[in-house]
């Protein structure tokens, strides 16, 4: 008769400490992964600025270019 009550919190306490350490380990990889995240951002942010600043070095000159074409040929 002690066994049918004693199996069953046995199962109940060890399946709560299982569930807790699952809990755990999927709460670091969490973490882990929005660490990863934040770097990207990070990282996609600067590239942009330095991709922003790349391509207006690149239009500027075009840009004046075009303009002395413009008027040279009159149409402006």
């Amino acid at each position: 008769m002690l066994y049918y009550t004693i199996g069953p919190i046995i199962a109940f306490v060890i399946s709560m400490k299982f569930t807790s350490y699952e809990s755990t380990k999927r709460s670091d990889e969490i973490r882990a992964l929005e660490s990863k995240v934040e770097l990207l951002e990070q990282t996609l942010n600067d590239n942009d600025k330095a991709m922003f600043q790349k391509v207006m070095t690149t239009v500027v000159p075009v840009t004046k270019a075009v303009r002395e074409l413009q008027q040279t040929v009159g149409l402006s």
